[in-house]
C-alpha cells in the first residue's frame, strides 16, 4: 500500500509548504491540476528536483490521446501523469 497526498490548489508556494510538512511520511505526492493549469509543469519539476527520491503524480488530467501533454510532463520528471 502506497500513501499519497494531493496538491489540489493553485500556487507553488502551498505546494511547497505541504510537500515539506509530509515528504518523509508519504510515498506519492501529486501535484495538482489547478497549479498545473496556472503556472505549467515548472511546479512538478522543482518538486522532483528538492525530493528527487519522492514519486511525483503530475495530475494534469490529460484527455485520451494527448501525448504531448505526457510527454511534457515525463520532461519534467514527474513519475505518474494522469
Amino acid at each position: 500500500m502506497k500513501l499519497q497526498i494531493a496538491t489540489d490548489i493553485a500556487n507553488t508556494e502551498t505546494v511547497f509548504s505541504i510537500a515539506d510538512a509530509v515528504h518523509d511520511v508519504i510515498d506519492i505526492l501529486e501535484v495538482g491540476t489547478p497549479v498545473i493549469t496556472k503556472e505549467g509543469l515548472v511546479p512538478v519539476y522543482h518538486v522532483k528536483l528538492r525530493y528527487p527520491n519522492l514519486c511525483v503524480f503530475a495530475d494534469t488530467n490529460i484527455i485520451d490521446g494527448e501525448a504531448m501533454e505526457c510527454e511534457d510532463a515525463c520532461k519534467a520528471h514527474a513519475d505518474i501523469v494522469m
